[in-house]
């Protein structure tokens, strides 16, 4: 009898064990179902593996599921990791708690310490310790807001992205999933710099003594290469003090009636008009020319008796006409405002040396450089009244230098004078 008893309780413990694993069995392939509200679409979330399973009907149509310990769940295409989570199919939303990680069988993960995720709107808000990782870098960030229909992701607190090639943080960015780029916003900073491709060098606001009396001003920007053969540390200085002719891209913005940019990358020059109903640059002035003449000098001729006696020559011919065109003066300034005019227009802009400033005014890296390059793909004329601006090799940063710069006609006729008062 004793033995009978021994065999029963075995069969009776085999048996418990069987029906415990073939529960467990069933449980990890089992699904949960998802309805968004407002929606007869069913969203259905396979639980794919978990070590605890609990199960609690809140109120009549509210059952809450939690899941422990190795948890692995699916939706479509969608695979979700983490330790634990929380499912609301009434909600419809699932959320997880530590070392979340989440992929769309891409080349893209996000791993976090908690994430939401919308199940029938596929859209996840990441916080606490957000990575992404893309096989091209990795972005980092406190809080991420992640799209996985449009592939897209944007944070708001800060975040910082490092790839081979750079290590660059912002206030706010957008993730781009197809292109694996992000548009940086709000105090960007390139963190190594020895990283870095390129060298924007910049006048932020060109004009800037207008501003009171709401005149045009500008912003003005030249682009150089880096050389990334010799990236050992050195100075500063020999990545930026390039001569201008190795400039890669250079253009300026305008503020004025409209917001115009006008840019070249050495194919010409093109411009845009700011459309604040798109919010976007708009291409309105496709390859620009710049005219063979035109009507108009500008010059600060309040400085006209301190100027070279061949500018004062230059500028007395075309003010009586005696090329046989009238012109009038027009003078801003600000030199993205009278560079506009006369990249548009015609004619010519001048800022000789003058005995206040024997080596000219104007920057040679941020203001002369750029708006010779532009003059030049516009087919135009620079110069500082003998050698042409691009070809100038600086010495620092803020060099000064003269310059003038128009059309070709205009310019052939002061480069004449010029050279004979100096061989005089």
């Amino acid at each position: 009898m004793l033995r009978m008893k021994r065999r029963l309780s075995a069969c009776v413990r085999w048996v418990f064990v069987c029906t415990i694993l073939l529960a467990l069995a069933t449980r990890v392939q089992g699904q949960v179902a998802f309805k968004s509200p407002g929606s007869d679409t069913i969203k259905i979330v396979k639980i794919l593996s978990d070590e605890i399973y609990h199960s609690e009907q809140i109120d009549s149509v509210t059952t809450i599921t939690t899941l422990v310990h190795h948890v692995e769940i699916q939706q479509e295409t969608t695979l979700i990791f983490c330790d634990s989570l929380r499912m609301n199919p009434h909600e419809d939303y699932i959320e997880c708690f530590g070392n979340v990680h989440i992929n769309d069988k891409d080349s893209v993960n996000i791993y976090s310490d908690y994430m939401k995720y919308l199940v029938s709107r596929k859209f996840v808000h990441f916080e606490r310790n957000v990575r992404l990782t893309d096989g091209k870098g990795i972005l980092t960030t406190d809080a991420l807001d992640y799209d996985m229909n449009l592939r897209m992701g944007t944070y708001d607190h800060g975040g910082k992205i490092v790839n081979k090639e750079s290590v660059l943080t912002s206030d706010h960015g957008i993730y781009f999933e197809d292109s694996k780029d992000v548009h940086f916003r709000g105090n960007v900073i390139l963190r190594d710099p020895q990283y870095g491709k390129y060298v924007v060098i910049f006048d932020p606001l060109d004009g800037s003594s207008n501003i009171d009396v709401n005149i045009s001003v500008g912003t003005i920007f030249s682009i150089f290469r880096r050389d990334l053969k010799n990236i050992d540390p050195r100075d500063p200085s020999a990545d930026v003090l390039q001569v201008g002719t190795k400039q890669i891209g250079a253009g300026y913005v305008l503020y004025g009636p409209s917001t115009m940019l006008i840019y070249s990358t050495g194919h010409g020059v093109h411009g845009f008009t700011l459309d604040p109903s798109f919010g976007a640059y708009i291409l309105t002035h496709r390859d620009i020319k710049m005219p063979e003449t035109g009507p108009y000098y500008s010059v600060n001729e309040a400085n006209l008796g301190s100027f070279p006696t061949g500018y004062q020559e230059f500028i007395a011919h075309l003010r009586e006409g005696k090329s046989g065109t009238t012109y009038s003066s027009r003078y801003v300034g600000s030199l993205v405002a009278d560079f506009h005019r006369t990249l548009l227009k015609g004619g010519v802009f001048c800022y000789p040396p003058t005995r206040k400033h024997a080596q000219g005014k104007l920057r040679l890296m941020y203001e002369a450089n750029p708006i010779a390059f532009l003059a030049e793909q516009a087919g135009g004329i620079a110069t500082d009244g003998e050698r042409r601006i691009l070809d100038i090799k600086p010495d620092s940063l803020h060099q000064r230098t003269p310059l003038a710069m128009g059309s070709r006609r205009e310019m052939t006729l002061l480069a004449e004078m010029l050279k004979r008062h100096k061989a005089n």
